[in-house]
């Protein structure tokens, strides 16, 4: 039997960290699955790669066929550009910057949401002058 010493009261309420903008790697795809109503979906699971809350995940889930669809943000906001996302693989490791909201919910406590995508700019190369 291990002994923990874990103070009980010092734990977190929820995983879930607060609202604001994140470095993040795409970690795991999971699905597809389906809802309660039968909706088919994936979950995607980011770890925050940098500052205070570095290592922590964020899942979040994706409906492919939604007229919304994030899925084509993240994948825009990654720079993806086969024609077909056919494995998991595709995107495993990409990193990226999302502003991720906080959800609150009685039946499953405080939840992240990813909210957007931050779409990086390229930034035109200098030209070489004559020196």
């Amino acid at each position: 039997m291990a002994i923990l010493n874990i103070r009980v009261d010092s734990l977190p309420d929820s995983d879930a960290v607060p609202g604001g903008q994140y470095k993040v790697r795409i970690d795991e795809i999971a699905g597809p699955e389906e809802d309660k109503n039968g909706v088919e979906y994936i979950s995607v699971t980011y770890v925050i790669t940098d500052g205070e809350y570095t290592n922590r995940k964020i899942v979040d889930g994706y409906v492919p066929l939604s007229g919304k669809s994030k899925l084509r943000r993240l994948l825009n906001a990654i720079g993806f550009s086969k024609e077909i996302l056919a494995e998991t693989e595709d995107i495993i490791g990409e990193e990226l910057d999302i502003i991720v909201g906080m959800e609150k919910s009685d039946e499953y406590g405080d939840q992240n949401k990813v909210r957007s995508y931050i779409v990086p700019t390229k930034k035109p190369k200098l030209a070489k002058t004559g020196r």
